[in-house]
């Protein structure tokens, strides 16, 4: 079965395995209905979990077929094509069954990537700073190019799908526009990259933590998905990795396909985005150093977005707009203006000189580290934490401690990883409030044990899966009782 053009699936049966809640199985159900595919959409889920969906599915494609609640072998067998959600592991049992039958498989990213062959793409990884170093991507490389779409970010209720816009990809490559795709790729996706899909032209990885160990046996097998982002490329492709992170360091010291760019917050002792000293002016600067050449890009504090993180960020962009010939102009007045994504530290609210700042995505003790990390330095000890959720089978040791330096307070929702935080925090001999049932009682009870000048931040460091459909309605939920609160 070739996959290079729309018309290559018409009339094909494609099955897709996992609705999900992100949006991401909708947009690509909706786009093999609309380019006439006959479609099966399969979740274990029932009816009333995916209902907005359906419904968008119902009346936007009434011939879909659906199977809810349970996969069937004979759905997976009579399909010419299988679309594999990302948050279904390749040891499924119906995957199993396909690969034993020939049956073809690809999740969206590989399909994109195999439609999308000689169009320039950008993908992002990494544990953390995803989504802000896609979006800041995209965002200052259309001060130069005029066909830039932007793809896998997670925000509100659902993802900017890759089949949302394959389409329109398809429309500017085909008017001589040479479209450039920035792409967050999630280490589920990048599984399913290969020597047939080939790489992207550029792979970005912002940096590795220990993150899904629930998913990967190991730390190494969760870095080797990363690696997949790189692997396939070739000798005209590029690299930007973080020489400050021991992982993607490592992968840096290996062989690689294209051209590796470093990026590093800590030495410029690399060729690549760094950071150094202006001597007249005494301020650091941005620079990009290629050997004895030196790029002066834009001073440091041109950057609105806060913290350490946000300025490795901002190095891996640096080194993408360098390289595809961005002016400093560009540069600055894109690192000026940005201010996020969100749900990712994101301000919400000040109500009576309490500020709530939402940073759901924080789904990880790495992603919480790196708030308390922010916002201790405007609020010393005054931070009252919203924290908890279901364990990734991830340490929570080093948050702990984290936590007892800057918390005043830290409420637990429920689930599998706030026991291991609470286990973690009597080390420290730090109390706690846990059993909140509702985000409405946790932002009560957090504004009740404020004072004036206080942060009230929802970063858990765990995932959300019980008391929440996923981060995206964890912080919904949050925004909502924020604004009632305010009422």
């Amino acid at each position: 079965m070739e996959l290079h053009l729309p018309q290559d699936i018409r009339d094909k049966k494609v099955l897709i395995m996992g609705l999900g809640l992100h949006g991401g199985g909708l947009a690509a159900a909706l786009w093999f209905y609309r380019h006439g595919a006959q479609v099966t959409v399969t979740d274990m889920k029932e009816a009333a979990e995916l209902s907005e969906s359906i419904t968008k599915l119902r009346d936007a494609a009434p011939h879909i077929f659906f199977r809810l609640g349970s996969h069937c072998e004979e759905d997976f067998l009579q399909s010419d094509l299988v679309i594999q959600n990302p948050a279904v592991p390749a040891s499924s049992p119906y995957l199993a069954l396909c690969r034993d039958n020939g049956i073809r498989i690809e999740n969206e990213l590989s399909f994109f990537f195999l439609m999308t062959k000689g169009i320039k793409k950008i993908c992002v990884t990494g544990t953390r700073g995803k989504s802000t170093t896609t979006m800041l991507i995209a965002e200052v490389l259309t001060k130069k190019f005029s066909a830039v779409h932007c793809a896998g970010v997670a925000v509100g209720k659902g993802t900017q799908s890759f089949f949302h816009i394959l389409d329109a990809v398809f429309e500017d490559a085909q008017k001589k526009r040479d479209p450039i795709c920035v792409m967050e790729c999630s280490s589920f996706q990048l599984e399913a990259l290969n020597e047939t899909t080939g790489g992207p032209a550029y792979a970005v990885i912002t940096n590795i933590y220990q993150d899904h160990l629930n998913r990967y046996d190991t730390l190494e097998k969760y870095c080797d998905a990363k690696r997949n982002s790189y692997l396939f490329q070739d000798s005209k492709d590029r690299v930007i990795l973080n020489y400050d992170n021991e992982h993607t360091q490592l992968f840096g010291m290996q062989a690689l396909p294209g051209k590796r760019y470093w990026f590093s917050r800590l030495t410029t002792k690399v060729d690549g985005a760094t950071i150094d000293m202006d001597p007249q002016t005494n301020t650091k600067w941005f620079i990009i150093r290629e050997g004895t050449n030196v790029r002066w890009v834009c001073p440091v504090e041109t950057l609105r977005l806060a913290g350490e993180h946000n300025i490795e960020n901002a190095l891996a962009v640096l080194a993408i707009a360098h390289d595809l010939g961005v002016s400093n102009e560009d540069i600055r007045e894109t690192f000026s203006s940005f201010t996020g994504v969100a749900y990712r530290q994101e301000y919400i609210a000040t109500i009576q000189n309490r500020v709530f700042v939402n940073d759901t995505t924080a789904t990880s003790p790495d992603g919480m580290i790196a708030a308390l990390n922010v916002f201790c330095k405007t609020y010393p000890k005054k931070i009252i934490l919203l924290a908890g959720g279901n364990d990734k089978n991830l340490a929570f040791d080093q948050c702990a401690k984290k936590i007892s330096e800057t918390v005043k307070e830290v409420l637990f929702f429920e689930g599998t990883a706030t026991q291991k935080m609470c286990d973690a925090l009597d080390a420290y001999h730090m109390g706690y409030t846990r059993g909140l049932q509702s985000m409405d009682e946790a932002v009560r009870l957090a504004f009740e044990k404020s004072q004036e000048g206080d942060v009230i931040l929802l970063s858990p460091g765990a995932a959300s899966f019980g008391m929440f459909k996923n981060e995206y309605d964890r912080g919904e939920q949050f925004n909502l009782c924020v604004n009632n609160l305010a009422l």
